[in-house]
């Protein structure tokens, strides 16, 4: 809960429009929602979206860059920023071919700077909620997930036919020759080869399970083939995960009061193993 929030309830209706659900406040569309034919929700799924490079400077000019054995130019950007109740600050942005640059450390003669695969043209955040509140079908709204770079995200859907399903989605650069994990040089030997398929991600439809559901966790699936696109850390703590495949996978019929129950959920897998050895122990 904050102030300003981070949703906002709405109800849009227009011709062949009628979505409710939360919505972010700088954009049009819902992202969290249903429609007359399915229902959506999401929590986050982790790409790795970014690389950091490393680039020589040249010494006589630390404008220049060493790129592919010659030198290639920042571009400079001078812009100026207001300060309340101070001076304006005037500043200049360094970009490369990569992206902006983040520091320079004169002394070794070396620039850092931030490939975003977010950067890319289509990468307004939730903007593909437009397409999603009309889908009508599983088909039409995983569809509308192609246009989904930002932020990277577990899509799980329900309709009134009957499919359940879930889909990771997020723009995600190739990587033919590293792995992500670590700084590499900019000079040209590590760049990205286009983008991975966004559908090519995750994903299931109708599980024998009879659920999907995802809670930040790391749900990569055994045997991926695609760990290049994937995040190595940064996924939260398995636990909520578990608790809620403990509670639907129980084996009944859940109506909406239990799935209301469970929004407020308290149990705690980590305290159901530890309470047990700290009962007794002197306080």
């Amino acid at each position: 809960i904050a102030l300003p929030s981070l949703r906002y309830w709405v109800h849009l209706t227009a011709p062949g429009w009628d979505v409710v659900g939360g919505g972010e406040p700088a954009l049009p569309g819902v992202a969290i929602g249903h429609n007359a034919h399915g229902a959506w929700g999401l929590t986050i799924f982790g790409l790795d979206q970014t690389d950091l490079y490393v680039y020589e400077l040249d010494p006589a000019d630390p404008t220049r860059y060493r790129w592919q054995g010659g030198w290639a130019r920042m571009t400079e950007v001078r812009d100026t920023i207001r300060v309340k109740d101070g001076a304006p600050v005037a500043v200049t942005l360094r970009y490369t071919r990569h992206g902006p640059v983040t520091w320079v450390d004169a002394g070794r003669h070396r620039a850092y700077a931030l490939r975003a695969a977010w950067l890319e043209p289509g990468g307004a955040p939730y903007l593909a909620s437009l397409r999603l509140d009309q889908a009508r079908t599983w088909a039409e709204f995983r569809d509308g997930l192609r246009f989904a770079h930002m932020p990277a995200l577990n899509w799980v859907w329900a309709d009134t036919g009957g499919t359940i399903a879930w889909q990771a989605a997020g723009i995600a650069p190739v990587r033919r020759t590293w792995d992500g994990l670590v700084p590499v040089p900019g000079d040209g030997r590590h760049e990205w080869d286009g983008f991975l398929p966004i559908l090519a991600l995750p994903s299931k439809v109708n599980p024998p399970e009879a659920f999907v559901g995802s809670a930040n966790e790391n749900n990569i699936p055994a045997g991926y083939a695609r760990l290049d696109a994937v995040a190595r850390s940064g996924w939260a703590e398995p636990w909520r995960a578990l608790r809620l495949r403990e509670a639907l996978g129980a084996g009944r019929a859940l109506t909406a009061d239990d799935m209301a129950r469970l929004q407020h959920d308290e149990t705690s897998l980590p305290a159901r193993a530890l309470v047990p050895y700290l009962r007794g122990l002197p306080v």
